[in-house]
């Protein structure tokens, strides 16, 4: 950059290529080094012209600087914690731009890997940290991708609802005019879901993440035309909507399910899909009854069991203080073991 800014009757009497030119000017506006290094590259181009080897020889400080330094990026880069800083985009550098092209195809290809490397969730005890799918998590949600209607019967805190909230970002960001529907037993619970999905999108980089048309309490709405609601259960919840896909937590729990089913299914009949949830609770109700024709075959739910046990972190002495803090066989039985004849009320 200074080198071409020289008036060319002033301009010392080596010859340097363009392209090392070029590369000067670019490092020296990324690394500091370059900074201390340019003023000895002048100083010896005006008082002493002849000693090319010298120029060169700061030339290739300057690039072994900016290797080794680009060397750290693309390390950082390759592990699965890192987020990759949104002012890479705006340094220009067509190395690192391809790195982020690549990144983005692989995270539309894979809602796994979109998750692992990008979305954050609140833990309970740790805070804020890097949503690392357990292998039974990643299972799951290849599942949920092959198969549009899935019913999973669950064990309490696995992460499922928070697997949906992440599954749901992931169809929002990289698909246009999708329609996710959230209802739960109450507002309030199915409000938990977009939450999660809101957290996870506030927290994304600059370059993944879509530009928000609407974003309330109740729901997030993207510029291209996706978004997210929630709704408590009722016949109408989900009549007049065309929906992408519908996400029903805790569906044992919900006492009018079958009529806001019936009337969700018309809107799905277009290729909408289906992510029903729940620890069983009794017998004879509609969970219970789409969950027994599911492991049938007699409908088109993909029946998917997780009981306590998937979880890596669980063992037997884990499950037997949970008798001990629930105080009741039968409720350890529904919350834990996915266990529907000792749980809940039965329906006859």
């Amino acid at each position: 950059h200074f080198l071409w800014r020289i008036p060319k009757k002033r301009q010392p009497t080596l010859s340097i290529p363009r392209s090392s030119a070029r590369y000067f000017h670019y490092s020296c506006n990324r690394l500091q080094p370059i900074f201390i290094a340019l003023p000895q590259c002048v100083y010896r181009l005006f008082r002493f012209p002849k000693q090319r080897n010298a120029i060169h020889a700061l030339f290739e400080d300057i690039t072994r600087h900016y290797n080794d330094y680009r060397e750290q990026k693309l390390a950082r880069l390759s592990n699965k914690e890192y987020t990759i800083p949104s002012v890479l985009i705006e340094w220009g550098d067509l190395s690192l731009k391809e790195v982020i092209k690549q990144e983005y195809i692989k995270c539309v290809q894979d809602p796994a890997h979109f998750m692992k490397k990008y979305c954050n969730i609140q833990h309970p005890q740790r805070g804020r940290v890097i949503f690392n799918l357990y292998p039974f998590q990643d299972k799951v949600l290849n599942l949920w991708r092959d198969h549009p209607y899935s019913i999973v019967l669950k064990s309490r805190q696995l992460g499922i609802s928070t697997l949906a909230a992440g599954y749901s970002l992931w169809l929002m960001t990289f698909h246009k005019d999708r329609n996710v529907l959230a209802l739960a037993t109450t507002q309030a619970t199915a409000r938990n879901l977009v939450t999660k999905v809101q957290f996870m999108w506030e927290n994304l980089p600059s370059w993944l993440k879509v530009d928000a048309a609407e974003n309330n309490k109740l729901s997030l709405r993207f510029t291209n035309g996706s978004k997210i609601q929630a709704k408590s259960s009722n016949a109408d919840a989900a009549r007049s909507e065309a929906v992408s896909l519908l996400i029903i937590d805790e569906a044992a729990f919900i006492d009018n399910i079958a009529e806001t089913w019936a009337s969700a299914q018309q809107t799905l009949a277009t290729g909408g899909g289906a992510i029903v949830l729940s620890t069983p609770y009794g017998t004879g109700n509609w969970f219970h009854q789409t969950w027994t024709r599911a492991e049938g075959g007699e409908n088109d739910f993909l029946p998917i069991k997780l009981p306590w046990y998937v979880h890596p972190e669980r063992d037997q002495k884990w499950r037997d203080r949970q008798d001990e803090l629930l105080g009741d066989p039968r409720m350890a039985a529904q919350e834990c073991d996915c266990d529907f004849s000792t749980s809940g009320d039965t329906v006859f």
